[in-house]
């Protein structure tokens, strides 16, 4: 992951390109996994900024984020359909990105999707 200083809001946190090539709440996937370092103190949380979403299957399919466990994952923004072959971007600014303290999942209801996210991380 790459770390960009952003003095509104944090840290920007550009995440690895995630193959998700399973479908459904069972084979959900980590897509974001905060940082654990163990010099860090305190409680560590994120927002959201930007998520792209490539389909190179049928196209139409809806991806879900959110936390918790594989099989058991709650979410936590709104399901984004993706487009056959076109990337997807969702952008969030300041006042509207969700801010999380946990890990993000994320699972397609069809296979091959591909994810990243950029997140700012505060704390």
């Amino acid at each position: 992951m790459l770390g960009l200083l952003n003095s509104k809001s944090g840290i920007r946190m550009i995440g690895n390109w995630v193959n998700m090539a399973l479908a459904g709440i069972g084979n959900a996937v980590p897509v974001y996994q905060i940082s654990n370092l163990a010099a860090m103190v305190g409680v560590k949380s994120y927002k959201i900024k930007r998520i792209t979403i490539l389909d190179v299957g049928a196209g139409g399919t809806l991806v879900h984020f959110g936390t918790g466990a594989a099989g058991a994952v709650v979410d936590a923004i709104p399901s984004i359909r993706t487009v056959n072959n076109q990337n997807v971007v969702m952008e969030y600014d300041d006042d509207n990105g969700p801010e999380l303290a946990v890990d993000l999942m994320s699972y397609p209801d069809a296979a091959t999707v591909t994810v990243q996210v950029e997140v700012d991380e505060i704390g």
